[in-house]
């Protein structure tokens, strides 16, 4: 079992569904690439998750609403980052990263995936409008990869742990 404390969430994985992408140094030796926390295999789906603890709102801040959209691009480069090394590696065009095996085995072309943002301590209703722009930030790479917009997940710790994608707050 993989455990791990992030941002005051707590994940636990077997060890056999993560791969902690934050940790390869493979992937962080690439200049500029930036990787979301993990990539698991979740109920026959490979979900990529990052997790927050706190961002900012949508509404216009002074800034026209920069801050906000600098966050939204940042999560959109982990998550394409993030799935394009996990390809890469599991066909072997990067040097061997450590794949664990139910994300090694599993055939690229036959299952879904899920890009999901945690935030905690996130109202519901605060993670919609984030949703919805990180679907329209993300719209190129889904439509290139073949994804429906329905894939990217924007929720608080209550859904994530209702769904199995955190075990507890800390």
């Amino acid at each position: 079992m993989v455990t791990f404390d992030e941002s005051n969430m707590v994940f636990s994985f077997e060890d056999t569904d993560i791969f902690r992408i934050e940790k390869s140094k493979r992937f962080n030796a690439i200049s500029g690439a930036k990787p979301c926390e993990c990539i698991v295999c979740h109920n026959g789906k490979v979900v990529l998750i990052e997790a927050k603890s706190s961002s900012p709102r949508p509404e216009r801040d002074g800034n026209g609403n920069k801050r906000f959209m600098e966050f939204v691009n940042e999560m959109a480069q982990k998550f394409y980052d993030s799935l394009t090394y996990y390809h890469a590696t599991h066909q072997k065009r990067q040097q061997p990263d450590v794949l664990p095996v139910n994300l090694q085995s599993m055939s690229l072309a036959q299952h879904d995936y899920v890009f999901c943002l945690i935030i905690n301590g996130h109202k519901k209703a605060w993670c919609v409008p984030i949703q919805e722009q990180l679907k329209v930030t993300m719209k190129q790479m889904l439509k290139l990869w073949g994804l429906k917009d329905a894939c990217v997940k924007v929720m608080n710790e209550e859904t994530a742990l209702s769904k199995g994608l955190i075990s507890a707050t800390v």
